[in-house]
């Protein structure tokens, strides 16, 4: 059965080495390699471990390819036309894109842009603003009318409580990062 497993994904082997520098490096080859599907992988592996730096590491080498983030902001227990608002216009002043449904669930997108080394960020795409400040231990999403701290979850995606501008409740935030 292991066998058959190796034969599958000989990858796997590589990312479960019991070293755990050989196994980084192996995450990091996989991550660098621009094959869709060895990312995928080494990107799932990543997410999913144990190890923070691990975590870190994986979300780090994902969010340099600039991606677009699909966020969820659950506001389903507060007034849904005040949140509608906020997220979508008024409070906001234009500056989110996106929907809010009549369960209260909102959902937009949001391009990363490149890192910044002299912010310790990585970029609100198109823009000198910080998005996200990633930690092992957490991700600071620093968006100018969001903000917040999320966590990476065992099933690998961004999870956490955030603001919306002046809008008075904290509001649960779901960012997908595993397909």
């Amino acid at each position: 059965m292991e066998e058959q497993a190796a034969t599958l994904n000989p990858y796997a082997s590589l990312l479960n080495d019991p070293d755990p520098a050989r196994s980084l490096a192996a995450m990091q080859i996989l991550m660098e390699s621009g094959d869709e599907a060895l990312v995928n992988i080494a990107l799932e592996f990543g997410l999913l471990s144990a190890d923070t730096n691990v975590q870190k590491l994986a979300l780090d080498s994902y969010l340099a390819t600039e991606p677009v983030l699909s966020i969820v902001l659950d506001g389903s227990s507060v007034n849904v036309s005040d949140f509608s608002e906020a997220l979508t216009g008024g409070r906001a002043g234009g500056h989110l894109s996106g929907a809010v449904d009549a369960n209260g669930i909102g959902t937009f997108e949001v391009r990363v842009g490149e890192y910044d080394s002299s912010q310790n960020c990585f970029l609100l795409g198109g823009l000198d603003t910080c998005l996200l400040i990633t930690t092992p231990s957490n991700v600071n999403f620093t968006h100018p009318l969001i903000r917040g701290s999320l966590s990476i979850t065992p099933e690998g995606t961004l999870a956490g409580d955030v603001r919306i501008g002046d809008f008075g409740e904290n509001i649960p935030m779901v960012i997908n990062i595993l397909d």
